[in-house]
């Protein structure tokens, strides 16, 4: 139960952090497209997506899914020792998976090789973030299985 508990909340922590850099890099030009609203159009016409409801939709979606991840992190790392760097790792992979396979092929936005620089670097520093705020939460919060003491 842990292990569920901190990868929900340092999944929504690190989605948090996450969510607020990629609003930002929206805000800034950096990326093109509005990361709730991308989110959004998950579930809701473009047309909707772009309305408050929409934005709505796509925060939700997006903790949903930042919770998601962090769970599935902290059942894949075996020791918290070394979760920092399993964070970037993961933050990494999840760059190549996300922006790279799953959004093009749900229809969100275009592959990698046709995305822009400053786009590109904007989404991989962005799962960097994540990652990295991961994995320090739950180096930080994962309790360790104690050892008992072996009986004489």
């Amino acid at each position: 139960m842990d292990r569920l508990r901190t990868g929900i909340l340092a999944g929504l922590a690190a989605g948090v952090i996450m969510g607020i850099v990629s609003f930002l890099f929206y805000q800034t030009g950096i990326f093109d497209l509005n990361p709730f609203t991308v989110m959004s159009r998950l579930f809701l016409t473009e047309e909707m997506a772009v309305t408050g409801t929409g934005l709505f939709v796509g925060l939700l979606a997006h903790l949903v899914v930042t919770a998601l991840f962090g769970v599935v992190f902290t059942f894949l790392l075996e020791s918290r020792e070394n979760a920092l760097y399993w964070g970037l790792v993961y933050g990494t992979a999840l760059y190549f998976i996300n922006a790279g396979l799953l959004g093009p092929a749900l229809g969100l936005f275009p592959p990698l090789w046709q995305v822009d620089f400053p786009n590109n670097i904007g989404a991989l520093v962005t799962r960097l973030i994540f990652g990295v705020v991961l994995g320090y939460l739950v180096a930080l919060w994962l309790q360790e299985p104690v050892q008992e003491a072996e009986e004489h």
